[in-house]
């Protein structure tokens, strides 16, 4: 409809996704603690998002749709770089002011492990470290969970500068995906 070029990898589940791009912008969306009623898909949000079915203005009345989530979305052609956290009972907006971050699941890891990630994360990446460098940093054994009921099961890279690329690693099929867009 919106004829637009979308990177994102497809969840068979919800036919949404976690991470996309397209050529004005990057979204991700992170689970996160708080409501868990809704049957719509988060992945489903982020996708309305980038197709520009539902725009950043009109995101805290429509969150209430979905579950708890934590929404990164970088908008290069409008210079919009910002967070959103929707936990079920209020929606936080937030600019992102830093050029380097590292954002994790309050689902996934607990507070402690969230900040020795950001140690890590700080102790081994600055903003001269290349995309090799940081792909190896996710990488780590340290930053894979692998545990009975959650294990890290992909990395997605998105570079988006002069070419937009994607770098997708399938950790259950062993395989890695390189996109252009």
């Amino acid at each position: 409809k919106n004829k637009m070029n979308i990177l994102m990898p497809l969840d068979p589940q919800g036919k949404g996704s976690w991470i996309g791009v397209t050529r004005d912008s990057i979204a991700c969306i992170l689970n996160h603690r708080g409501k868990e009623d809704s049957n719509s898909s988060r992945g489903q949000l982020l996708f309305k998002l980038l197709t520009n079915q539902i725009t950043v203005d009109h995101l805290e009345n429509r969150s209430k749709d979905y579950n708890s989530f934590h929404l990164i979305y970088l908008n290069k052609k409008n210079k919009n770089y910002c967070e959103y956290i929707w936990d079920g009972k209020y929606f936080k907006y937030k600019s992102i002011n830093s050029n380097l971050n590292i954002w994790s699941s309050n689902t996934v890891y607990n507070q402690l492990e969230i900040k020795n990630k950001l140690d890590f994360f700080n102790l081994k990446c600055t903003k001269k470290t290349d995309c090799v460098g940081f792909m190896n940093f996710h990488l780590n054994s340290k930053n894979i969970k692998n545990e009975k009921v959650i294990k890290t099961t992909s990395i997605t890279q998105v570079l988006h500068d002069d070419s937009i690329e994607m770098h997708y690693n399938d950790l259950v099929k062993n395989k890695n995906y390189h996109l252009k867009l």
